[in-house]
């Protein structure tokens, strides 16, 4: 989902209590996870509050900090445990609820989650997160109807934030309606037209519709806005690539590789565009496929791609490397299947090849397809980059 799920800092809440010296002082502890979980190093992060959790003398104030950044250093858990031990009232109710509820949700407890949450909902007293989350913990559950009535309601109100509307995108396509998803997504255009995640949201689905030229539109405005996100550059290229201008497509790609953008993607839709623009660049293709996989090792795509080649320049054991491996990573990736037989015919591995080729069934294969639907769809579920 799109929702924000991220523990926030306190760092504006004023400590309470007389500080213990040293290591016991919650001020130094605090900035220093802090810190170390702004640069990801979440394992020592949470061993300085490990050792300030044994301290004595915490006020409840402090204890519920605490709970926070062990929440932002992704142990929830101890977040959870921390909290539960803080009184109710500390901050105050509802914060205190949420802080529980997102423990729980980022542990899977999903109904534990709507519990604490739906009270508030009922009674008004909700805020714009604590909407987001119990949605979220709905379509968690699959209760897709429940998450979209909290969140078109929580829409209705004025002012609503961003977030609620690419939650209802999200719960919309999921629920497999796209072309709800897309009326709500135009509504965040319109009410957010700085956002780029908003226009994102609106190419995806039209793109799911088929209508490439209106998403070639809002995928451009993203990509002027947010000239730095790949995934707005890389779908802009996509658009072109589906209507079959594949040099237009190239030449968004690199000047999006040009511009210091790094992404797997970007590299691997470059090798389909040279191939497509001349079967003869295999050689400029495989290049552009090891950037690809150099930079995403698990590229399913370019394995894929990388592998298709190796067989028809003769190099069948090398291709069965990269395309078992995506065989493993998606298995119901029909052009990886269908490669990888082709690598199993090519080493005289006849009954393998024999067999792979009766599960595809089909020569009609496209990683293109794969990495389109799955960049797509990853756009709408509020899984892409934002």
């Amino acid at each position: 989902m799109s929702v924000l799920l991220l523990f926030l800092s306190l760092g504006g809440i004023a400590l309470g209590g007389q500080e213990p010296a040293g290591n016991c002082d919650a001020n130094t502890a605090f900035q220093h996870a802090g810190q170390l979980i702004g640069s990801k190093q979440y394992d020592q992060a949470s061993e300085v509050l490990k050792q300030y959790r044994t301290c004595p003398y915490r006020s409840p104030l402090e204890n519920f900090q605490l709970g926070w950044l062990y929440g932002r250093a992704r142990r929830f858990g101890d977040a959870l445990e921390v909290f539960e031990a803080v009184p109710h009232d500390v901050p105050d109710p509802l914060t205190h609820d949420y802080a529980v509820a997102l423990s729980r949700f980022e542990l899977a407890q999903y109904r534990q989650a709507i519990g604490l949450l739906r009270p508030y909902q009922l009674s008004g007293k909700a805020d714009e997160k604590t909407v987001n989350l119990l949605a979220v913990s709905y379509s968690k559950l699959g209760l897709y109807r429940n998450a979209y009535d909290v969140l078109s309601e929580e829409a209705r109100r004025q002012g609503a934030d961003l977030t609620t509307y690419l939650n209802l995108v999200t719960v919309c396509a999921e629920g497999g309606d796209v072309a709800k998803a897309a009326e709500f997504a135009a509504q965040a255009k319109e009410l957010f037209p700085n956002s780029a995640d908003a226009w994102i949201v609106l190419g995806a689905a039209e793109t799911m519709l088929g209508r490439l030229d209106l998403a070639f539109e809002e995928f451009s405005a993203a990509a002027r806005l947010a000239p730095s996100r790949a995934d707005a550059r890389f779908f802009v290229a996509l658009v072109d690539y589906k209507q079959g201008k594949f040099f237009d497509a190239l030449s968004t790609l690199r000047a999006a590789v040009k511009d210091g953008i790094s992404d797997s993607d970007l590299h691997y839709l470059i090798a389909e565009c040279l191939l497509k623009l001349d079967a003869a660049n295999s050689g400029q293709a495989l290049q552009e496929l090891d950037r690809a996989v150099d930079l995403n090792t698990n590229s399913v795509a370019a394995r894929t791609l990388r592998g298709k080649l190796l067989v028809e320049s003769g190099h069948p054991i090398e291709a069965v490397f990269d395309l078992e491996f995506a065989r493993n990573r998606e298995p119901d990736s029909r052009a990886a299947l269908y490669n990888l037989a082709r690598a199993y015919q090519a080493q005289g591995r006849t009954l393998e090849a024999q067999a792979l080729f009766r599960q595809v069934r089909s020569k009609s294969t496209n990683a293109v397809n794969d990495v389109t639907d799955t960049r797509l769809n990853d756009v709408l579920v509020g899984k892409g980059t934002q």
